[in-house]
């Protein structure tokens, strides 16, 4: 492991620290999509990522099966605001999607 490696493993923390996790889940989406990490676009809708598992012995933030997205185009949310709750949006989006269907839902938007 070099010492790049090394420093930016120390730098990180534990991937389930919240300031750890929000950054990979972004990570995740920008994987997902095939997407250089440095790009800033204007976005025309919002990926909401969640690590969902529940129990802490089985959390694990590098199983994919335990993260849901939910792509919201930002003309949804209501009154420009970048945040909703966990509750009100699946009860308006639907339980989530998994890793896999994320490049496909946000290339439906797209289309």
């Amino acid at each position: 492991m070099s010492d790049l490696d090394a420093f930016l493993r120390w730098n990180s923390g534990h991937l389930l620290e919240n300031r750890t996790r929000g950054a990979y889940a972004e990570w995740l989406v920008h994987r997902a999509l095939g997407l250089d990490s440095g790009e800033h676009r204007v976005a025309s809708a919002y990926v909401f990522c969640l690590l969902a598992e529940q129990d802490p012995e089985l959390v694990d933030p590098q199983d994919l099966s335990q993260w849901r997205f939910w792509v919201v185009p930002t003309g949804k949310l209501h009154g420009g605001r970048k945040s909703i709750g966990l509750q009100p949006l699946i009860r308006a989006y639907g339980p989530g999607i998994s890793y896999e269907e994320l490049p496909d839902s946000i290339e439906a938007l797209r289309a």
